[in-house]
């Protein structure tokens, strides 16, 4: 796709994205008692992003400045006056009144080209303010994952931290029963209270972590009050076993394609091509000083007191001029064309940096994808001990210790889980915020398991 087809389509889905957040603004957004979505998220933070509405007025500017250049060849009218009084001091109030009107028009007819070139480097600027905007776009989305994820992760812990707890309680009341049935020592209930308060404080721990992501999350949403959220953890992470147990030989072709695709598509890559080409254009602006500039005038002068048309005194001249500060234009084009080596370095190095970027956003999903499998196994073999160990301990044959240990090694090994999803979940969204894709289902495209 080459680079007027881009911004073509990005100003036309910059403008239906413009007409669906208003229509979500105008409906209210999303009401607490609604469910909110990951999709509906992002639209309210596109909405709502300071950055991304900035963004969007650069490339207004951006339109304006080019459109006032056509305003440069547009011809140039003036109108003047003048009044007067001739006559002896002695006779001034019978003198007479003498006035006349000066009309001018003049037009620029040549000046070597350098108006086209300019007309050129704001059209750059124009693509480089889409490109601008499409790299915020992607980044407030991606920021919203981000958020999104957080807060579902610490919801999904404090669920843990209750269900915890809840246990811890109900084992405390059981314990409480044979401890004035005198089955067991003080000692073993202090120990069940001990455990019910620390599961108590964790809870406490967890409650403040999920107050804290659900508030940011509303803040960068726009939100007072964020409403419920809707969110399938399974169906997203479907593919996660088989990104889990990709070999090395299907990783490096899979990346290969990532490359392929972000080298196409991303806007990081188009923007540093543009400022290379708005470099060379501005040189060649520069060379194009020295040229001169040439101008048409007509004008014309008549008395209304003295009854004259425009016909007499009509004037038509042709000017041209030149700058003399040749040291100085000399200077300022060779800064502009240091200005073009530097931007082909800046251009290769982004590029560079990109395909590293990729290759390591990459890197970190498969990473996140193995972390969670192997937490998972690690989970379902903790759930297993402490389901054996429980019955151990209601029939007695096992000891409270043994069956808070196995607890502990259940917490934490559910928290790790939970936490290695939802890094997988965030590794996606980064992948796909930098290989400039609309959404996941773009990705499962290119990587096709």
């Amino acid at each position: 796709m080459n680079n007027a087809m881009k911004i073509f389509s990005r100003t036309t889905f910059r403008s239906c994205s413009l007409i669906g957040l208003l229509l979500l603004v105008i409906a209210g957004g999303v009401s607490a008692e609604e469910t909110l979505t990951l999709e509906e998220a992002r639209s309210l933070a596109e909405a709502n992003s300071p950055t991304l509405q900035s963004a969007s007025l650069e490339m207004d500017a951006a339109e304006l400045e080019k459109a006032a250049l056509k305003y440069d060849w547009y011809p140039r009218v003036s109108l003047s006056g003048r009044i007067g009084v001739s006559g002896a001091e002695s006779e001034l109030l019978s003198s007479e009144v003498n006035s006349s009107v000066r009309i001018s028009l003049s037009q620029q007819i040549w000046d070597g080209g350098k108006s086209a070139l300019q007309r050129k480097l704001s059209g750059v600027g124009v693509e480089i303010a889409a490109s601008d905007w499409e790299s915020t776009l992607l980044d407030v989305r991606c920021q919203c994952d981000q958020y999104f994820f957080a807060y579902l992760e610490a919801a999904d812990q404090e669920a843990a931290a209750e269900a915890d707890l809840a246990a811890a309680e109900a084992r405390l009341a059981e314990i409480e029963g044979k401890l004035e049935a005198g089955m067991i020592s003080r000692a073993s209930y202090l120990e069940a209270r001990a455990d019910a308060a620390g599961k108590e404080t964790a809870l406490l721990q967890k409650q403040r972590n999920t107050f804290s992501a659900r508030a940011e999350l509303a803040s960068y949403l726009g939100l007072d009050e964020l409403p419920e959220t809707e969110y399938s953890v399974e169906e997203y992470t479907v593919g996660i076993e088989a990104i889990a147990a990709l070999d090395e030989a299907q990783i490096e072709e899979i990346s290969g394609k990532l490359i392929g695709q972000g080298l196409a598509e991303a806007p990081e890559l188009l923007k540093a091509d543009l400022a290379e080409k708005q470099a060379l254009l501005t040189a060649a602006v520069e060379k194009k000083e020295y040229a001169p500039t040439v101008s048409l005038s007509l004008s014309d002068q008549f008395s209304p007191g003295r009854g004259e048309d425009l016909s007499g005194n009509a004037s038509i001249s042709l000017s041209a001029s030149i700058t003399l500060s040749q040291w100085k234009r000399g200077n300022t084009a060779d800064q502009a064309e240091i200005a073009v080596q530097q931007s082909s370095l800046s251009s290769s190095e982004t590029r560079r940096t990109y395909v590293l970027g990729i290759e390591s956003a990459w890197n970190d999903l498969i990473s996140a994808a193995r972390t969670a499998v192997s937490a998972g196994a690690a989970l379902e073999y903790a759930e297993e001990l402490y389901k054996e160990t429980l019955e151990m301990y209601n029939l007695s044959a096992g000891s409270l210790m043994d069956l808070r240990d196995a607890e502990a090694t259940l917490v934490t090994n559910r928290n790790t889980c939970s936490s290695a999803r939802f890094d997988y979940l965030k590794s996606v969204s980064n992948l796909v915020s930098i290989l400039a894709l609309e959404d996941e289902n773009l990705l499962w495209e290119i990587i096709r398991l």
